[in-house]
């Protein structure tokens, strides 16, 4: 009798277990969304401090999805004071295969705020025979929204002038290593 108590009384707790395990996921994935949205409203009201707040948030809780929150991270950071942050979570969002190939586009900007003109030109020449071979057809892309497109549309003369930019850069460096 008491060991048919006993495995009673253990399911009962193993059972509150579980529900209350769901019911913190269903929390966490609610909070989640949360943040999402609003990071998004804030990075679309261009308050990029917010945005930024709420993708560190979600960086450190969900990491399937780190890519994505550091290609995003890396893009606010770019757009605040501290830009030479921005690199490591570009660099991330890089590496991975489910990141758009605008990153190439803000890390080359990022490398070149750093003064890193040779890798700035390795992302930016990237960018721009992608961006030529695609011209504006995102539909394959995992990670685009409508603001890339309005983006690639005018950045591609930009990508050239921040080309120019780096070799302009980069020949004053050989040029003073000479002397």
């Amino acid at each position: 009798m008491k060991t048919n108590t006993l495995k009673s009384y253990f399911l009962i707790c193993l059972s509150a277990l579980f529900i209350s395990i769901q019911a913190n996921g269903q929390q966490d994935a609610a909070y989640i969304t949360k943040l999402e949205n609003k990071s998004h409203r804030a990075y679309l009201a261009k308050d990029y401090d917010k945005a930024l707040k709420c993708l560190l948030q979600l960086d450190t809780l969900v990491s399937y999805k780190s890519h994505v929150y550091d290609y995003w991270i890396g893009i606010c950071l770019l757009s605040t004071d501290n830009k030479l942050g921005a690199i490591p979570y570009l660099e991330h969002a890089e590496r991975s295969s489910h990141t758009s190939f605008v990153v190439n586009y803000y890390l080359g900007r990022a490398y070149m705020f750093a003064g890193r003109y040779e890798e700035a030109k390795k992302f930016l020449n990237m960018y721009a025979t992608e961006l030529n071979m695609r011209g504006t057809k995102f539909e394959e892309e995992k990670v685009v929204s409508d603001s890339h497109k309005i983006h690639v549309e005018k950045t591609l003369s930009d990508v050239h002038n921040f080309l120019t930019e780096c070799e302009l850069h980069l020949n004053k460096q050989v040029l003073t290593s000479n002397r």
